[in-house]
């Protein structure tokens, strides 16, 4: 038996492209209570651990496939992205699956190896909340061109 979820495909400025589950709202309470718990009672100056470790478990939780090597740019005669030709291009092989323990755990998978330029750790939040309808407080040049679609699991 087949069944479906919708994936939200992005391309991220350094023209890698990521698949991801789209927030919704039993993930968003579950988060709050999980980072709430695992940040406890302390004193959290300008909530700077809840602000950190939300973003870690959003990318842990949601980031599902990356593609390591850059995509081929293409662009729409409007000078725009062709994000829906750039992903359409990408042969099921590119795609490196990714799991929420590959993501936490030090590695060549690790969200931290694989996002280490601020930018585009900055990038992955804000295709994930444009994508999801969320306002992260985050913009950049790729958050609106991004695709969801139904696939098969």
């Amino acid at each position: 038996m087949s069944t479906h979820q919708i994936i939200a495909e992005g391309i991220l400025p350094s023209g890698r492209a990521i698949r991801f589950k789209r927030v919704d709202a039993r993930f968003l309470m579950d988060l709050i209570v999980r980072v709430g718990t695992a940040v406890g009672d302390a004193p959290d100056p300008g909530q700077a651990r809840l602000k950190v470790e939300t973003m870690k478990e959003t990318v842990a939780d949601r980031l599902k496939a990356i593609t390591r090597q850059p995509l081929a740019w293409k662009y729409l005669p409007s000078g725009e992205p062709d994000v829906d030709g750039m992903l359409n291009a990408v042969p099921e092989t590119a795609w490196t699956k990714l799991s929420y323990q590959d993501l936490v755990t030090d590695g060549e998978l690790s969200m931290f190896e694989l996002f280490s330029d601020p930018g585009e750790w900055s990038a992955v939040h804000a295709t994930i909340g444009a994508a999801s309808n969320l306002s992260m407080g985050l913009k950049g040049p790729f958050v609106p061109r991004s695709r969801t679609r139904s696939v098969s699991s």
